[in-house]
């Protein structure tokens, strides 16, 4: 995560925009979404630290099967999403895979129009991460830990 701020940060003093209020304003806000977390995905999931240490890892992220639609009446209208994602896990000079996680997650979207504005409402009402092949080093307990700072991040 420190890399990409640091690439980020360095791409907007090197660009050649005029804008330059717009590229301050972007690199504040990734500042105030990701505060100082200083997570690392090693402080997470030890045993992946500990046979490939110091060594970057890739995503690969891809929907195990279609996603639902329910349409409900609750909120003058809410649309309930539900998607069941797979994460594979990649060391990125080698290309092994390193393990798979499943993403489960529901989410509510209630979209209101006013005049010449358009409001959009998200909430995630449930993420829930599994080890699918167990060479994570995560229990149970702990992926739902995760799933919990997750939901909150992304509701900030």
């Amino acid at each position: 995560l420190a890399k990409l701020r640091r690439r980020r940060k360095r791409s907007v003093v090197n660009s050649d925009n005029d804008n330059s209020d717009n590229n301050q304003e972007s690199n504040d806000n990734d500042g105030d979404i990701f505060g100082d977390l200083g997570v690392c995905l090693g402080d997470i999931m030890p045993a992946i630290r500990e046979k490939y240490p110091r060594k970057l890892i890739y995503v690969k992220i891809y929907s195990k099967r279609a996603p639902f639609v329910i349409l409900l009446a609750k909120d003058n209208g809410t649309a309930r999403v539900n998607l069941e994602l797979e994460a594979a896990l990649y060391i990125n000079d080698s290309g092994e895979k390193v393990g798979t996680m499943l993403i489960s997650s529901v989410i509510d979207g209630n979209i209101q129009l006013s005049a010449n504005r358009v409001n959009v409402l998200i909430k995630i009402q449930s993420l829930k991460l599994i080890d699918k092949e167990e060479t994570l080093g995560l229990p149970p307990d702990a992926l739902d830990n995760l799933a919990n700072l997750s939901k909150d991040i992304i509701a900030q």
